[in-house]
């Protein structure tokens, strides 16, 4: 429970609460020793216990504590007290970004504020990079700034949480430090896909917050972390101007370190920080962006997203032999029959199921090419870091396939409606169910999509449909390599995103 005013926690004594989150409280303390007050963060007891994560705290509350630089909060302590590990910083006076944003300034900080918040943040992420340390959490929540002090009003502007640091080594992916939505809202597509990270993906962090700031809202504000995270992948950053006309001039800059490809982003974060207050103000020459062509995976991948067809339900794979080279565009051949509804019965495949496993060890059996194959509901919309990964190979269903869901509750009316569907501004349209045709699968409508991916035919089926609680449901499905830079292999991890609990139903063609 939380501590009260005046209760001594591991020789400190509590002033006040500053805040809370999903791991754990920060209360303002008198240090036992000391004339002075620290930030105490004290994490929960079941977080604390868990022996894996008690090893990696201690590691990198060490790490920031090494770091010495005037934008970043120091680091001074950890310890741990009544079975809860706690760590203690400097006290800021003053507020986080995001308390601003939302009680002073709702539709977006004044610009010149935020090329300082840019400016400072920058300088703090470039010498953490230069010790080997990565923050991995940049957002307005751990940005500072203090109550303007002395005669000129200034204040100080400062980089928190560093306690989540990693060493450059041995950074990739999200973590359950920052898998909730807030930090999602700010992660670099290579960082969601589980790839190993550089600065430049705190880079890409720093350009979603200065694009929060700027406007007063987030990139992706959609409401989903699923779908927030497939725009990261896929998705160009709206254009500044749409909120802020007269801060047009930035978009060119933050395409830059918003760029899906890291290589593809300025050098520094400071390169960043010069290239946008040169746009702002209008002086100096800014940093060169990267200008090396790039055919990044995460191009073709936003062109597989909008090439997949998006259907509101059940995806059903079907590989079939007889086409040649599959047209560019979706068609629907009329091959596709009805199988009894009957015979489609159906299997719970528990989520530990989809944790990556021995090749010879297949867990889903699934039929040989003449089976169909669907999937059906989503137990959370919760991203979970040990899910983030997995690639869900059906070897006995056809080689190398991979099916992917999203739920669409709220954005489809109906199951049989047309399926040109705009969803959080991903387009795919492959034309409307047929429901008049024999094209059904179990008595759903049912379209062949077939469509080339690098000079490479692609086939699916998939099938509309409503869930017994009338939720809607997406799904596509791609083939999957073993090759980390294939875009198809990209597409399966990025796509397998939350907790999914997958229904299997099968039926011979």
């Amino acid at each position: 429970m939380p501590l009260a005013a005046g209760q001594t926690f591991a020789g400190f004594t509590i002033v006040r609460a500053l805040g809370a989150g999903g791991m754990g409280e920060v209360y303002l303390a008198e240090h036992p020793r000391l004339p002075r007050r620290d930030a105490l963060k004290v994490l929960p007891a079941a977080v604390s216990a868990d022996p894996e994560y008690r090893v990696r705290f201690e590691r990198e509350a060490e790490l920031a504590a090494t770091l010495w630089h005037p934008h970043i909060v120091g680091v001074h302590d950890r310890g741990e007290s009544d079975g809860q590990l706690w760590l203690s910083m400097d006290y800021v006076d003053g507020l986080d970004a995001a308390k601003l944003l939302t009680g002073q300034y709702r539709s977006g900080m004044p610009p010149a504020l935020v090329a300082e918040i840019v400016t400072a943040v920058a300088s703090a992420l470039d010498y953490a990079h230069h010790q080997g340390l990565l923050h991995r959490d940049v957002k307005p929540a751990n940005i500072m700034l203090t109550h303007p002090h002395g005669g000129d009003g200034s204040q100080r502007i400062l980089l928190a949480d560093f306690g989540v640091a990693r060493r450059l080594d041995e950074a990739s992916g999200l973590t359950a430090t920052n898998t909730a939505m807030g930090s999602v809202d700010y992660s670099a597509p290579e960082q969601l896909l589980g790839y190993a990270v550089d600065g430049r993906a705190d880079q890409y962090s720093l350009a979603a917050t200065a694009y929060h700031l700027l406007t007063g809202r987030t990139m992706f504000p959609v409401g989903n972390a699923a779908a927030v995270i497939g725009h990261h992948l896929t998705s160009p950053a709206p254009p500044l101007g749409a909120h802020r006309p007269e801060l047009a001039a930035l978009d060119a800059v933050l395409a830059v370190a918003l760029a899906k490809q890291p290589s593809d982003r300025y050098r520094t974060c400071s390169d960043f920080a010069r290239a946008f207050s040169a746009a702002l103000f209008g002086t100096g020459v800014p940093p060169t962006a990267p200008t090396r062509p790039s055919r990044t995976p995460w191009a073709v991948l936003a062109a597989l997203a909008a090439s997949i067809a998006l259907l509101a339900g059940v995806l059903l794979w079907h590989p079939w032999h007889h086409h040649g080279d599959a047209p560019t565009n979706a068609t629907a051949p009329s091959s596709v029959v009805s199988p009894d509804a009957g015979r489609c019965a159906r299997v719970d495949v528990p989520l530990h199921e989809l944790e990556p496993h021995s090749p010879a060890e297949p867990r889903l059996a699934l039929p040989q090419p003449h089976g169909w194959t669907f999937t059906t509901k989503l137990n959370s919309e919760l991203i979970r870091g040990s899910v983030i990964n997995t690639r869900l190979r059906a070897n006995g269903f056809a080689p190398n396939a991979v099916v992917t869901l999203e739920n669409l509750t709220g954005t489809a009316a109906s199951a049989d409606e047309a399926l040109s569907l705009e969803r959080d501004g991903i387009i795919a349209n492959i034309g409307p169910v047929d429901t008049e045709t024999p094209r059904t699968i179990c008595g759903y409508p049912a379209l062949a999509v077939a469509y080339t991916l690098q000079g490479r035919p692609v086939n699916a089926v998939a099938v509309a449909g409503v869930d017994e609680r009338h939720q809607v449901w997406a799904a596509t499905v791609s083939m999957q390599t073993t090759e980390p830079d294939n875009p198809d292999y990209i597409a399966a991890r990025a796509a397998i995103l939350g907790g999914f609990q997958f229904m299997l139903a099968d039926a011979d063609r």
